[in-house]
């Protein structure tokens, strides 16, 4: 009985010792603005305030919008409207901001969108944060996501790389931007930007191709 009584305590003593690790926090979820100028992409006569670079990398966020309690949201009609994924948003001379909201929100929408009823915009999206979703502004990428499609801007290199077998992903090059092509699918390109197929026709010659100012091209 004694030596039971003695593992007991032993155990409980070694227990009270063992440092539990902290939960990981939840990754915040970035919700993006897409607008062009300072009215949304997709459409609309409202005028967003901007965000401001007070120093080097340093913004002070726009002014809140809101919409009065009185009004029901609804998605598409009523409300401040935000996503997750601005590719879906995307076209050419926009800017994603990482935007901030409070209060009632709708169900999101096709996991693309909601709509919130308190907005204001902190920053511009960062290259990186926007090379996640498929938008390179410059810099050499390898693109594998078969759901989203690749916007390339300035001198940005994209390498298209995926399991995909038959035409999965749009690509759309401006500026002075190239499109590598191991996976299938159509390209745009725009001013001096190139795509260069590996996967023409599977023929061991690659299929390059250069743009007129404005005319989209496929593969």
């Amino acid at each position: 009985m004694t030596t039971t009584k003695a593992l007991v305590k032993a155990l409980v003593k070694a227990k009270s010792k063992v440092k539990v690790a902290p939960k990981a926090k939840a990754k915040k979820k970035i919700w993006f603005k897409v607008l062009v100028g300072d009215q949304a992409s997709s459409g609309g006569e409202f005028t967003y305030s901007l965000p401001t670079e007070t120093s080097p990398r340093q913004w002070t966020p726009g002014k809140w919008h809101g919409i009065p309690k009185k009004s029901k949201l609804k998605i598409c009609s009523v409300g401040f409207h935000i996503t997750m994924n601005p590719a879906v948003w995307w076209k050419r001379n926009a800017t994603a901001y990482v935007a901030e909201y409070e209060g009632e929100t709708t169900q999101p929408q096709e996991k693309t969108k909601i709509a919130v009823r308190k907005i204001r915009l902190l920053r511009p999206a960062a290259k990186a944060e926007l090379a996640k979703h498929g938008i390179y502004l410059g810099g050499i990428h390898t693109h594998r996501d078969e759901e989203t499609s690749v916007w390339a801007y300035g001198e940005a290199q994209v390498t298209i790389k995926t399991d995909c077998e038959y035409e999965c992903i749009h690509a759309y090059a401006a500026d002075r931007s190239v499109i590598i092509r191991h996976t299938p699918g159509s390209t745009e390109l725009y001013d001096s930007a190139t795509l260069v197929d590996l996967n023409y026709q599977k023929s061991a010659k690659p299929k390059i191709m250069h743009a007129t100012s404005w005319r989209p091209v496929g593969p």
